[in-house]
């Protein structure tokens, strides 16, 4: 408990208010209290036990409350107990945790010992990035971008079809989930040989393939996708260690014309993503950062897509650089509200996991029945 709270009091945003004022959210970050978080304890001797003491802390995360991390520790009769750590999504991305694992294993550490908990200084604060970025959104290099988003998503489509009825709800209850995966001989190709003969990233080859999937399903030579990203690029600032939500989500419009001829496409498509550095973060900040009203409602007006695509990286090096405490099964688990929003028919996702390319592809199962995502995965991964 005491390495626990030592992490929320260094770390700002999990201490994160926000507070509704009647004209709007207020996030603010209050100092330290000297005791930051109460570790809960529960014996579950079967999964369904387990199951609901997780929901509880789940539902146990205020955004008024000032700790948005919560800690749970599971007696479950065996040789080790779990440990279970919770925390909301506006305190923290996939990035934020790795961070978070390493400095409690250093604050365990200490405090089992006795000796005074000393965590590695942090990087730029969140508040920092986001001073920078109001800034960015209201000079020149926005202005240019702007005409740069609005010409290259002139006249895109933005619909997609769909196999069943389209759907009146688009809710987290109304989903179902897909997974696929590359042999782990064909990833590290991926990974290593094809960038050293084509001069490209890993976004490059899996968008190429994407959107080649994409295009023969829809019958278009251009395909409209939202591409997120971890958002910490285009910065001159140090957030290799900061805790914080910086996910960037930007429109892209994936050139397929040449998708019959694998080396022609990957050209195509590196210089369609080089348009917009940094997958396209200056898109959000001009959206909602910049001051100029008649600006943001023309990119307001922009063809909205209605497929993601977002690739989380090499999870395996995370897992390694983690330290002592490490995710069980490798990787991290999203919880959501049945209830919650989701805010494109199709979301794929796909990260490395053991040496293995693993794609996860989320689909609304009444306007994409599983058997026919099923056969999206399946191409997906011939043309990979």
């Amino acid at each position: 408990e005491r390495a626990l709270s030592t992490l929320v009091e260094h770390h700002d945003m999990l201490r994160a208010c926000f507070e509704w004022t009647g004209a709007g959210w207020t996030q603010r970050l209050p100092a330290p209290t000297g005791r930051e978080l109460s570790l809960r304890q529960t014996t579950a001797r079967d999964k369904d036990s387990a199951k609901a003491a997780i929901d509880a802390l789940n539902g146990s995360l205020r955004l008024d409350a000032g700790c948005l991390l919560g800690a749970l520790r599971i007696d479950t009769g065996g040789n080790e107990d779990v440990l279970v750590l919770t925390a909301h999504h506006l305190a923290v991305d996939g990035l934020s945790w790795w961070t978070l694992l390493q400095d409690l294993g250093a604050a365990y550490e200490s405090a089992v010992v006795g000796r005074s908990v000393v965590l590695p200084p942090r990087t730029a604060s969140y508040q920092a990035w986001a001073r920078e970025s109001v800034t960015w959104a209201q000079g020149d290099a926005a202005s240019r971008a702007l005409g740069l988003w609005i010409e290259s998503l002139a006249g895109a489509p933005s619909t997609v079809p769909t196999e069943g009825s389209f759907p009146e709800s688009n809710r987290v209850s109304d989903a179902g989930c897909v997974v696929s995966t590359l042999d782990s001989e064909s990833t590290r190709a991926l990974l290593e040989r094809v960038h050293s003969a084509y001069n490209t990233r890993i976004n490059d080859i899996l968008l190429a393939a994407f959107g080649a999937v994409m295009a023969d399903w829809q019958g278009r030579d251009r395909v409209l996708i939202a591409l997120e990203g971890h958002g910490r690029d285009g910065t001159k600032l140090d957030l290799s260690r900061t805790v914080g939500w910086f996910t960037s989500l930007a429109p892209v419009l994936l050139p397929m014309a040449s998708r019959s001829v694998p080396a022609a496409l990957l050209r195509e498509v590196k210089e369609a993503l080089r348009q917009h550095p940094h997958q396209g973060i200056g898109f959000g900040r001009l959206r909602y950062l910049n001051q100029k009203p008649p600006l943001r409602a023309r990119l307001q007006a922009l063809p909205e897509p209605q497929v993601l695509f977002n690739y989380l990286g090499q999870l395996d090096r995370n897992v390694l650089a983690a330290g002592q405490f490490r995710p069980e099964g490798g990787g991290l688990s999203l919880s959501c509200a049945p209830d919650n929003p989701r805010f494109f028919l199709l979301e794929v996702n796909a990260m490395v996991v053991d040496g293995a390319l693993r794609v996860e592809w989320s689909h609304h199962k009444m306007a994409h029945p599983r058997h026919f995502v099923e056969g999206l995965a399946a191409d997906f991964i011939h043309r990979l």
